[in-house]
């Protein structure tokens, strides 16, 4: 079969594009809004503003000489009226002396009102989403381990909370063909070792016995390249200071299975006996 770029990153997003499908154009702004980035999301908010103030500063210029004060037919005075108005500032210099511009202003605070609402909620709940802070192993293992051979790889926790209550899926994606030589995206769920955890405070190592009954019977690094082998991670819990559910996901390619090696020791102990865990080896391994 011949091989293709993965279908997804290591951060669990989509690589491949979607063709045909309706954008809607306001439709999804709150969703863009809470998932983008915070450059992303300030820079839309900035952008709603100032558009907002220029579209208000234009329909004062159609009132002709409507804002005392003002330089008959000038932009920039209109403009931040508009800002002073928008924000309920009202500093005094600047003040509508028509009926229009009683009106527009009258329109402008009612909508400043609404802007900052929405702009406030959006930002809150953007702040406040609850978050769990794991680190994922770079590389996932493919090693024996006491005479079996098992698919391995850690998680920490990079907060001092706990999140209880953990519980962990492992799935396999690859690529097969079904009998009309189509190309299909087939998943199947790996059995773990131990799938749950009554909380996560420092490591957990993950393991799925690779026997007959596995998905991954007798792949090799060549085996998993010719299918796309993706491993999709899902972690949720809940995080026990905020007392709110977490998850967390991440995605292991074939180009980051590695074969025949073990992970670095991270649980360390001092010379007074103390023990710590060394992060700095977290994604660390060597050949058994």
């Amino acid at each position: 079969m011949e091989r293709q770029a993965p279908f997804m990153s290591t951060d669990g997003k989509m690589l491949v594009r979607r063709v045909g499908l309706p954008r809607p154009f306001l439709g999804d702004a709150y969703h863009w809004l809470r998932t983008t980035t915070w450059p992303r999301t300030f820079l839309a908010i900035t952008a709603g503003w100032l558009l907002s103030n220029a579209f208000f500063a234009v329909l004062y210029l159609l009132g002709g000489d409507c804002i005392t004060s003002a330089e008959p037919g000038s932009f920039a005075d209109a403009f931040f009226f508009s800002v002073q108005t928008l924000s309920t500032i009202g500093y005094g210099g600047l003040a509508p002396a028509t009926d229009y511009a009683n009106t527009v202003t009258s329109i402008e605070a009612f909508y400043g009102l609404l802007f900052t609402a929405v702009t406030t909620g959006l930002l809150f709940a953007k702040f406040a989403a609850p978050t769990a802070r794991l680190h994922f192993a770079r590389e996932a293992l493919i090693t024996t381990l006491q005479g079996k051979r098992v698919l391995c790889f850690r998680i920490a926790n990079a907060r001092e909370s706990h999140i209880v209550e953990a519980s962990i899926r492992v799935s396999l994606a690859r690529n097969e063909e079904d009998e009309f030589g189509s190309l299909i995206r087939r998943i199947y769920d790996l059995t773990l070792v131990r799938d749950s955890s009554p909380l996560i405070a420092l490591t957990w190592t993950v393991m799925h016995h690779i026997d007959e009954d596995s998905p991954l019977w007798e792949l090799d690094a060549e085996g998993l390249a010719d299918i796309n082998a993706t491993l999709l991670v899902t972690v949720s819990g809940t995080e026990d200071q905020l007392a709110a559910r977490v998850h967390a996901r991440h995605i292991y390619t074939n180009d980051h299975l590695v074969f025949d090696r073990r992970y670095v020791d991270v649980l360390r102990v001092d010379e007074d006996g103390s023990r710590y865990v060394d992060y700095r080896v977290f994604h660390d391994h060597v050949p058994l």
